[in-house]
């Protein structure tokens, strides 16, 4: 496996060394069943995608035509600009995600190790 820069140029290759290292970062050592979850927590996770999914939808309706980005200024540097907000815009609400997703975690995992 490797990943790409933005221009589609392969990057460094991606070894399974990394994929361990992300995978430590993402999963705490402490197990936690689904049993551990309450429904309010459940609810909150729901209501955490669907938020996030409710950004990515309103881009795509204002910010594209059948799918394809449209940038409104014509000029090249005010093009990039503009995609560096659009995705600015996309980043803040991916980080948000995770942060109340990670706090769901957290919860279930104080009341697990209790």
């Amino acid at each position: 496996m490797s990943a790409r820069t933005a221009t589609g140029q392969l990057s460094q290759p991606v070894t399974e060394e990394m994929c361990r290292a992300e995978q430590k970062h993402l999963v705490n050592t402490s197990p936690v069943n689904v049993e551990t979850y309450s429904p309010g927590d459940i609810e909150a996770l729901r209501t955490s995608v669907t938020d996030l999914l409710a950004v990515c939808a309103e881009v795509v309706r204002t910010r594209t035509d059948d799918g394809a980005w449209q940038s409104a200024p014509s000029e090249v540097s005010a093009q990039r600009d503009d995609a560096f907000l659009l995705i600015a815009d996309l980043s803040r609400a991916l980080s948000r995600a995770r942060r109340r997703l990670r706090a769901i975690d957290d919860r279930a995992r104080r009341r697990h190790d209790a």
